[in-house]
Parts: C-alpha cells; structure tokens; sequence
C-alpha cells in the first residue's frame, strides 16, 4: 500500500430556486489530507467468503394503525426502539416489533411537522426535523412532546445529520446555472452546523456531486443524479464522506473543517444494471422539451457506507447472482482490512444498497424490503459471525 500527500440509484428534482449559499470548495480543505492507495486485495485470509444473515424479525403494514406507502430511514432507537418515517407519519416500534406510536402531527404549531425529513436521537430523546419552515422537534422516549426549536436561515436546508459531538449537523446544495442544454455538472453539497444556544449558522466545506442537470430560463431546473453525497458519523467529530462516482472515501474533522485522510482501492468498475421488463428510464419534462437520462457507463463503485464500530462496511457495486453483494471493510485509518459477500434475497440487497433503507447497529441490520406482493416490510437480520 502507498501513502502519501496531496493537496446511482436515480432521483429527479424540479428546484424552482436557486439557493443563495456560496459553495465553493475551500482551497485548503484537501491539501493536508493523507492519501491511502490500497490494492485490489485486503489484508484478511478468509476474504470473499459468503456470509447469510439470519432474519429475526419482519414487521409488515397490518393497515389498521399504520401503513407503509414509502417507508424510509429507518433507524434504531437508544432503547432498541424501531423508528421508521413514512407518509405523514413517523412511526415507533418497540424492540419486539410492536407497535407503539405514531409521532407525526401535521400542522406548523408546537410539536407539528409539515414535512419529516429526517430524525436522530440526544440521549433517549428523539428530535426531529421538519421542513418548510426549518426547525427541530424534541420528542422523549415515550413519544411526549418536550420543544421545538425554529432555525433561521436563508439557506434552505435539504438534509439533517443529527448530532455529533455536541454539534448539529446540516446539509444543503445548490443547482448550478447552465445554458439551458442537459450536460453534466458538479453540484456543491454544503456542511453547516447549527448552534443552538447562539442561533447561528456555521458554513463548512462543500463537496462536488457529478449531477446531469438542465436548466430554464424562466428559473425551473432539473437534473438526474450521477454520483451521490454519502456521509455518516465517525465518533464525536469526524465523518466518512464519499461523493464520487469512482471508488474514493474521505475523513473529514468538523472541528478543523479539513479532510485529515482519504484511501481508495484499485477496483474494477461495473455497468449499472440493465432496465427491468417494462421499466423505462427517467426524464425531465420542461416546457416543449423531454430529456431522457442518458445510460452511464458504469455505477456508482460505492452504493452505500455503513458503521460498525471502528470498522467502515463499504457497500461496493459489484453483484454476484450465487454470493450477494461485495462489502469491502476498512479500519478508520484507511486499511483494507477484509472483504465478504452479504447474501441476502433480492429485496434485501436492494435495501442495502441505499442509505434511506438499511441502517447497521451493532450485530443488527435492518433493511426497507419490497415484498413479492408489492408491499413494504422491515426486516431485522443478525449480522454476528
């Protein structure tokens, strides 16, 4: 290994403004950042075994107290409590799979959520983040309302990190501007921490997403993504970021607002997966204009990142109909430590493959599954070797 220094799942989006925030990449942010180039090949004796989870737990849509229309970031509670977001609803299982509550309540007033995007926990409470206006909304383990906190900003906030090391953490992006013509583009995702006792904002880092946008003259955009933005928390003050569309991770310090690190493999790329029977591909309709997604050449090489205690399980594109999908597994230094194929059915490995649908905590993993009779359940697998 080398080291040294140097300095797609689809979505589309009709934006009808342009965001205000200035996110330009700091100069500084890489230039002390330690660059690992790993081989094709980890450390450990037994890499590329097969590893079966065994499934515990299925919760599906019983349609008396709750459904599941889209259901997405799913999470697990400090008390093994089962949180999971929905249409107008927010929804809380117990460690058993029973239902215990449903925490949304539509409205701006306290307590009220026009629309969830996004939740984590402080201690045993649970806060959540609503949209549209901004704010935070601080629930106990019981599911009692106890504030909510309104977050002034000229900066329209997309996405919320939670808290991490007593700070937090916000995301937001902007649509570059161009000519009118679908072309590839790189949209800057932005960092911002919130602080709570002196209600202000402090803008951190961005980094660039390939996106394929389009935009009008009358101010109306649209665009498919190409590569994504995946972050997730690394202890009190650090994140593991890739948002390239090659095989790429970072470390970042949100302390120092610098990337300390970042380590690659070699890989061998592969093609996104062919279009199902029937499925057309999507496009941007805007005026007299239709622009179809053009086909990639290759996936994404890192569909998904996940954390397991010091170890980062990155979720590769490479697919095996008989083994499962490729984990690559790397210590918080950068080592290429192991490698093992995670069998799981269909839907599952789907689930995986999307950071909105899985979540790993500790020897569980818990996956958003598409059933054969084309409804949702959340599956709980025991992951301990």
């Amino acid at each position: 290994m080398k080291v040294g220094f140097r300095g797609k799942r689809i979505r589309f989006y009709w934006l009808l403004w342009i965001f205000s925030t200035n996110a330009v990449i700091a100069a500084d942010t890489y230039l002390s950042a330690q660059i690992i180039n790993n081989p094709a090949r980890p450390q450990a004796a037994n890499a590329g075994r097969v590893f079966n989870p065994k499934e515990i737990l299925s919760i599906e849509d019983t349609g008396e107290k709750y459904y599941f229309k889209y259901p997405h970031n799913i999470k697990i509670g400090p008390d093994g409590s089962i949180f999971i977001i929905d249409i107008e609803q927010f929804l809380q299982f117990d460690p058993a799979g029973k239902y215990l509550r449903n925490l949304f309540k539509k409205g701006q007033g306290p307590g009220e959520m026009t629309n969830l995007e996004n939740y984590n926990f402080e201690g045993r409470n649970i806060v959540a983040f609503s949209l549209y206006p901004a704010k935070l909304i601080w629930f106990d383990g019981n599911g009692k309302f106890i504030k909510d906190e309104s977050l002034a900003t000229k900066t329209q906030i997309l996405k919320f990190h939670g808290r991490i090391g007593g700070r937090w953490l916000f995301e937001t992006f902007e649509f570059p501007r161009n000519g009118g013509e679908l072309q590839y583009l790189d949209q800057p995702h932005k960092l911002l921490i919130w602080n709570e006792t002196a209600k202000t904002w402090r803008p951190l880092s961005a980094f660039p997403v390939r996106i394929m946008g389009v935009s009008a003259a009358g101010g109306g955009s649209g665009f498919f993504d190409v590569g994504q933005f995946l972050a997730g928390p690394l202890g009190d003050r650090r994140l593991v970021i890739s948002h390239n569309s090659e095989y790429d991770i970072k470390i970042f310090d949100l302390e120092s607002d610098k990337v300390e690190r970042e380590f690659q493999r070699t890989y061998d790329r592969v093609p996104p997966p062919p279009l199902k029977a029937g499925q057309r591909r999507p496009a941007i309709m805007m005026g007299d204009k239709t622009y179809e997604q053009p086909e990639e050449k290759y996936a994404n090489d890192i569909a998904n990142i996940l954390v397991r205690g010091d170890r980062l399980w990155i979720v590769t594109s490479t697919m095996d109909k008989k083994k499962g999908i490729l984990i690559d597994v790397f210590d918080t230094e950068g080592h290429y430590r192991d490698s093992f194929y995670l069998n799981l059915p269909e839907a599952g490995l789907s689930a995986v493959r999307s950071s909105s649908t899985c979540t790993l905590a500790g020897d569980f993993l818990l996956t958003v599954e598409r059933t054969e009779e084309g409804t949702f359940a959340i599956r709980k697998y025991q992951i301990t070797e």
